[in-house]
């Protein structure tokens, strides 16, 4: 990011690389982006793809999933993360659920 822009272009950029970025990650899973959702950035034939971006993945995130997974009837979400956090997530969301690092 060029430090000499004004705020406004700085934060262009910054959405820019982060849209990049997503591209990327989804290419790289073989998955799909799609609009509409909070926590979902991208869909693969069998699940949801949601990702914390740079940030790490926090309870508070998966408890986001889970409840917009609820609300639009969603059985299988694959997480996408560099970096857990707040010790072990939920177990079991739902039939089938697993964590995997």
């Amino acid at each position: 990011m060029n430090p000499n822009l004004r705020e406004a272009e700085q934060q262009k950029q910054l959405e820019q690389k982060e849209a990049e970025f997503l591209d990327l990650i989804l290419r790289a899973y073989r998955a799909e982006k799609t609009d509409g959702f909070k926590t979902f950035q991208g869909k693969r034939p069998a699940a949801r793809v949601g990702r914390a971006g740079q940030s790490p993945v926090t309870r508070l995130y998966v408890e986001e999933i889970i409840l917009e997974c609820r609300q639009k009837h969603i059985t299988r979400v694959d997480i996408l993360g560099f970096e857990f956090r707040d010790g072990p997530l939920p177990q079991r969301a739902g039939r089938g659920a697993r964590q995997r690092h």
